[in-house]
């Protein structure tokens, strides 16, 4: 897997809130490895998974209809 030249932010979001996420131990483990091997925070990998799995349940969602 090839890392990302140039480390990039995602955009600011008006109004955006913290939210927190409890993770078990193991679970934070592997978020810190795998935003590190995307050059990401941890807060923005984990936003990443949060939209990516929004996207399949939407998708999911409307198959079933």
């Amino acid at each position: 897997m090839s890392l990302p030249s140039i480390a990039s932010r995602a955009p600011k979001i008006p109004l955006a809130v913290p939210l927190a996420l409890r993770l078990s131990a193991d679970e934070m483990a592997k978020t810190d490895k795998y935003a590190a091997l995307e050059v990401r925070s941890r807060s923005a990998f984990a936003r990443m998974l949060f939209l990516r799995g929004l996207a399949d349940y939407e998708r999911e969602l409307a198959e079933s209809k």
